[in-house]
């Protein structure tokens, strides 16, 4: 098949660009042809994050808009020239475009449509996707988070079969790795409320005063960590002393590593012992699903052992198998000790068992060939 991978114009847009090379990369090793664009509300300008990221727009075929009629125009031809269009962004969710409803003309195809949903925010991001949901011809999620919204909301998809097909994940350099000496623990997340990187950084103190030879590097950035660190803090970021947690973490050895290219972070990733992900899988009526982050499946693809909230999917992955589950009701002194469990003790089971998982559930491939059954 020729097939388009297109995404709308959004902010937050790295980790959709990683499943579009991902799923691009699957589809082509069953030997289809995909060709990925970008649509931009004025067709020129790209997304801030995709310029700091170094993605330029030869990441994408073309630019294509829809606020002009010789846009749409010039759209339409180009995908009534493929079997299938793919939205890996299903709509705009930029609020300066939600008067605009002319992108819903963007689903006046001729072809077959996939849409794909990433986040479970529904009702606040993708509410009109209610105005075109007749003309997709299929409905897929990356988790439970999202699909337990979609298949519930609007009342609209119980006829229309709604799939989870997982995050597509390159496989081929799955490996335990030889760890670095120092014994690194690691997080690498968007700084977004329900990650809970906050509940990292508080404990860290505590931690590198019970295990001084425990080092910490913190990856990613967002509007948390401004209100973290940055000249106007939220007070919610203070422990019951009234200190700062971000200037207490630091002093103690927290490094703050940012947003760094992707080949630094793998090789955090090779270094580092333990992965820390404290996610809830809410969504945005606060019920909590499964959920499965992006860069916990790259930690575990780098041979990390993985600290967790009990969230992640328990179709695939059980507490003390595939995972070190920190207890909620005693959250602070049991990230501490399951951090020092993973660092100093033997997980070459748990790290073969989820590269086993990987392999099975979320190569490029086999996501690819579940991303067109049906179609």
């Amino acid at each position: 098949m020729k097939i388009a991978l297109n995404l709308f114009w959004i902010d937050q847009i790295g980790g959709i660009l990683t499943f579009n090379k991902e799923i691009k990369a699957g589809l082509e090793s069953l030997g289809h042809k995909v060709d990925p664009y970008a649509i931009s509300l004025n067709k020129k300008i790209l997304p801030d994050l995709l310029r700091s990221r170094e993605y330029k727009s030869r990441d994408f075929v073309r630019i294509l808009g829809f606020m002009k009629e010789e846009w749409l125009r010039e759209y339409r031809e180009i995908m009534n020239n493929y079997d299938l269009v793919i939205f890996s962004v299903p709509c705009p969710t930029r609020r300066k475009s939600f008067t605009d409803s002319r992108w819903k003309l963007c689903y006046d195809l001729k072809t077959k449509i996939i849409a794909v949903f990433h986040d479970p925010y529904l009702e606040e991001r993708y509410a009109w996707i209610k105005d075109v949901y007749p003309k997709i011809t299929k409905f897929v999620c990356l988790q439970e988070k999202s699909y337990y919204v979609v298949i519930n909301s609007f009342g609209l998809l119980p006829r229309r079969e709604v799939q989870i097909i997982r995050h597509p994940l390159n496989t081929k350099d799955l490996g335990s790795y030889e760890k670095h000496k120092e014994s690194l623990i690691i997080s690498a997340h968007q700084f977004k409320s329900w990650k809970r990187i906050d509940k990292l950084i508080a404990v860290i103190p505590d931690l590198k005063a019970k295990c001084s030879s425990i080092n910490i590097e913190i990856y990613g950035d967002g509007i948390e960590r401004t209100k973290m660190s940055g000249k106007k803090r939220s007070e919610k970021y203070k422990n019951a002393k009234g200190e700062w947690i971000w200037d207490k973490a630091v002093k103690a050895g927290m490094q703050y590593k940012g947003f760094v290219p992707e080949q630094e972070l793998i090789s955090a990733y090779k270094r580092a012992r333990c992965f820390i992900d404290l996610s809830l899988g809410e969504n945005g009526h606060k019920t909590h699903y499964p959920n499965l982050n992006y860069s916990t499946l790259e930690a575990m693809k780098y041979g990390c052992v993985i600290v967790s909230s009990p969230v992640l999917p328990p179709s695939l992955f059980t507490p003390d198998r595939n995972y070190l589950a920190v207890d909620e009701k005693n959250l602070n002194a049991s990230l501490i000790d399951q951090i020092i469990n993973g660092v100093f003790n033997d997980h070459r089971d748990m790290i073969e068992l989820n590269h086993e998982i990987l392999r099975r559930e979320f190569s490029q491939e086999i996501v690819a060939k579940r991303l067109l059954e049906g179609i």
